[in-house]
């Protein structure tokens, strides 16, 4: 199935578009919260109709397959006719009908709705697809420093161990921070 990427609009409709050729993933989530973080860019991104491929810019046209900058509108750029128009869904549960993955822009920020999730973007993360944690290393906060977390092999034993040891857990892939994982029911005023 493809991603659905839409508007909420002041009377309750989703003007929204198709992303075909795109999979989820952390490339494509980066480039949708940090090139479209305001209306007006999102405004020009759903003006371009379905899109192939999320590039950083919707102005301007796209070259070639090496191009990184700019999305590759189907009308725009692959020459196809107008049932590629942004198209109109009458209520939210209509818009997340249409696909598996959709990402509604809403109060200023992006949405990730699928099912009955409707996570803010900030806060969703995508899980490797072979639940594994091979290149990642585990920290948690021990006395002054940091602890390495060892015997944890998938990411359902990081949750875990985090609930049950009522601990914040970073994880690092290399030396960058990918992830912080935190309890339910953290107390906050015990890391103040």
């Amino acid at each position: 199935m493809s991603i659905q990427i839409g508007k909420l609009l002041a009377n309750g409709t989703i003007r929204h578009i198709k992303v075909t050729n795109e999979e989820l993933s952390e490339r494509f989530l980066r480039v949708l919260k940090r090139f479209y973080p305001n209306e007006e860019r999102v405004d020009a991104l759903i003006a371009l109709g379905d899109i192939h491929r999320l590039g950083p810019s919707p102005y301007g046209r796209w070259t070639d397959c090496r191009d990184e900058i700019h999305c590759f509108g189907a009308i725009r750029d692959g020459r196809r006719d107008n049932t590629h128009l942004p198209r109109i869904a009458d209520s939210v549960e209509l818009f997340k009908s249409y696909a598996e993955d959709c990402f509604l822009f809403a109060d200023g920020k992006w949405w990730y709705l699928s099912g009955e999730e409707r996570i803010p973007l900030e806060d969703y993360f995508i899980k490797p697809v072979k639940n594994t944690i091979r290149h990642l290393t585990v920290y948690h906060n021990a006395n002054a420093g940091f602890a390495k977390v060892h015997n944890l092999t998938r990411w359902e034993e990081i949750e875990e161990f985090a609930e049950r040891e009522k601990v914040i857990l970073y994880v690092y892939k290399y030396f960058r921070l990918v992830k912080i994982v935190k309890p339910s029911r953290l107390k906050e005023e015990k890391y103040v």
